[in-house]
């Protein structure tokens, strides 16, 4: 008869294993430490570490053998029963005019039911912090501890975390994957950005664009060295005038709307003919404006989200990011450093792919593909 397993401090010493395997980068075949060791390392009693050990041996993850000793066997068998996945959000419900975080939280707890196992715990821990900048691990108040203490064990977050912060949790064996545009990132799902910003810029440039801007939140966004790199590059190829980063200083509708106003202001020789917008919350806002000008129409591309329910007031040439396919691929990413830690974690893309030529709405998904 199978046992139940519903011992709370034995689920616990199961996970704390795996962690010091994967920690250690234990080898197929390798010798494990005594029980007496393990049980001074994990500090758990010898009935409670006796119980995960069992366990272990029956999942197959370990194999006893007379006289040798405990050996790894095969990490892809472990259960993922009792494993809890923090997610270290942006609160989507306090930030009403951008959806992204909120469709990512959706899909990322799908994708977890889905690819990991309903019995994965999820929990989320959010701050009010956003943008381009990196932050300390301190944002996130008590995750360190509950790292260290065994209580998560996993981090998926959209926000860029120092790395010198997180580095010392990896070593513990707790992934720490970002999913977003951080590129600075050792391990997730990076949107690259410089494909798009190349494609974007021929594409303008065809239509008679001469002068060209990057509308973004703050001219941070230029630590995406590969999209505003890109967008130098292709000014070199093309020939066209580049103006300076134009600054919405937020992202929201209203952001967008007021940055569109300065831009009517500016003279009429310092506008830009074409934009790319990297945000479809600004470009919804910017266009909202621009609209009603019959003298002033200039070209816009945006990198958008799908899904999506945002409108815009021009028509745009729209590059897409799947939200879901962005989800999923983290998900399959984390699963693989649960069970396949020889191989470490790495960093992953996802290309936007242009979905329209002339659209003024983001109900049409596109088809994703990630390289």
């Amino acid at each position: 008869m199978t046992e139940v397993r519903n011992h709370p401090q034995a689920l616990k010493a199961y996970r704390m294993i795996l962690r010091y395997l994967r920690s250690q980068k234990f080898a197929v075949g390798q010798l494990l430490p005594t029980q007496a060791e393990l049980r001074q390392q994990l500090n758990f009693s010898n009935d409670t570490l006796t119980r995960a050990m069992r366990w272990l041996v029956e999942d197959g993850v370990l194999e006893r053998k007379q006289r040798a000793g405990t050996m790894v066997l095969d990490m892809s068998k472990a259960r993922l029963d009792d494993h809890t996945v923090m997610l270290a959000m942006v609160p989507h419900n306090t930030l009403p005019d951008e959806p992204f975080y909120g469709h990512l939280l959706r899909a990322l707890e799908g994708f977890i039911r889905e690819i990991l196992g309903a019995q994965v715990r999820m929990m989320a821990h959010v701050v009010d912090k956003h943008g381009n900048a990196e932050w300390p691990l301190k944002t996130f108040p008590g995750l360190e501890d509950m790292i260290v203490q065994g209580d998560v064990d996993a981090v998926i977050c959209p926000i860029a975390v120092a790395t010198e912060d997180t580095a010392p949790l990896t070593q513990l064996g707790v992934p720490w994957l970002h999913v977003s545009s951080w590129e600075k990132t050792d391990a997730g799902v990076v949107i690259d950005q410089q494909p798009m910003m190349l494609q974007a810029c021929e594409m303008l440039v065809s239509r008679g664009c001469k002068r060209l801007a990057v509308v973004t939140k703050d001219a941070r966004a230029r630590h995406h060295n590969r999209y505003w790199n890109a967008f130098i590059q292709a000014s070199e190829m093309h020939g066209f005038q580049t103006s300076p980063i134009l600054e919405a200083g937020d992202i929201s509708l209203e952001a967008g709307r007021q940055l569109a106003r300065r831009i009517l202001k500016m003279p009429v020789r310092q506008r830009p003919d074409g934009m790319v917008v990297i945000n479809d919350v600004l470009a919804s806002g910017l266009t909202d404006v621009l609209r009603d000008q019959k003298a002033y129409e200039p070209e816009i591309a945006v990198q958008a989200n799908v899904p999506g329910t945002l409108i815009f007031g021009l028509p745009v040439i729209r590059f897409d990011v799947d939200v879901y396919r962005l989800a999923k691929q983290v998900v399959q990413l984390l699963k693989h450093s649960w069970l396949s830690p020889e191989i470490p974690a790495s960093r992953q893309w996802l290309i936007p792919h242009m979905a329209h030529e002339r659209a003024r709405d983001m109900q049409t998904p596109a088809m994703i593909v990630a390289d």
